[in-house]
């Protein structure tokens, strides 16, 4: 599994995708394209046939914090299609990937439509809001070094722990991590070589392996002050 920021079971139902998938319309997007523009006023939800696309938000200063990852099987654009306003992100495909772009209307008839899917997305919402909630904490009660920590333990929960150990392969650029904390590059780098120089990581390449998730947790312990748990780690 990669390394990316995904919330737990955003797979969408087999019969949701199947009818999203007939009604939709396929659109391919090279690695690069903005498939959705903060501001613009359409209110298309879009399913990840596969592929990657990276939500994320810019500062007026030019500053952009990654909110997620969205990965195969997954939807995204979908508050538009409910509330009728504006994109509030920018969606950008970091892969080369393939979509299913359905109209706003024919989204709210397919939610209608299929039993179960309005209780789906809910839950989706729920996870949704715990996950900003926990960032927001972060955000505004951590400093840099345990927000970068505890971006590592999420990685970590998403590419999955086994015997106190996970591999992230391929690991998140530097620069990636740092705008999905509010910090930079050099904050990142330097942090990770402190947490090699303990022997809680290692890098080769594009692989990057966490050797010790325990030692991790103390960690951000010790650099927050908070009572964190591996389970908190919303990823």
């Amino acid at each position: 599994m990669s390394a990316s920021d995904m919330i737990a079971d955003t797979a969408l139902p087999d019969e949701l995708r199947a009818v999203m998938i007939e009604r939709g319309r396929a659109l391919s997007a090279r690695r690069g394209r903005i498939i959705i523009d903060t501001g613009a006023t359409d209110r298309d939800a879009y399913l990840v046939i596969d592929g990657l696309v990276e939500v994320s938000m810019i500062s007026a200063r030019g500053r952009e914090m990654i909110i997620r990852e969205i990965g195969a099987g997954s939807l995204f654009g979908e508050f538009a299609a409910l509330d009728g306003r504006p994109r509030s992100a920018t969606v950008i495909a970091r892969q080369d990937s393939r979509l299913v772009q359905v109209k706003g209307d024919d989204f709210l008839d397919i939610l209608r439509l299929i039993p179960g899917a309005g209780l789906w997305l809910a839950h989706q919402f729920a996870n949704e809001i715990r996950r900003l909630t926990e960032r927001h904490f972060e955000m505004s009660t951590m400093a840099a070094t345990a927000r970068i920590q505890c971006e590592l333990l999420r990685l970590a929960n998403a590419a999955g722990i086994h015997d106190d150990r996970a591999l992230l392969e391929p690991a998140p650029t530097h620069s990636v991590i740092a705008s999905r904390v509010g910090s930079h590059r050099e904050a990142v780098t330097r942090e990770f070589g402190g947490l090699a120089r303990l022997g809680i990581i290692a890098q080769q390449g594009r692989a990057l392996s966490v050797l010790s998730v325990a030692r991790l947790v103390e960690e951000i312990r010790r650099a927050s002050g908070e009572d964190f748990s591996v389970g908190r780690a919303i990823a």
